[in-house]
């Protein structure tokens, strides 16, 4: 490491794709992602 940096552990999520391909009965949406 260099200093004068610091460094943190950011773990994410990356949508390539995000598309909605419908609405459930509970008002949510369903979903496809990759």
């Amino acid at each position: 490491m260099r200093e004068g940096f610091d460094y943190f552990p950011a773990p994410a999520k990356l949508n390539l794709l995000l598309r909605i391909i419908g609405k459930r009965d509970d008002g949510y949406h369903s979903l496809q992602t990759v």
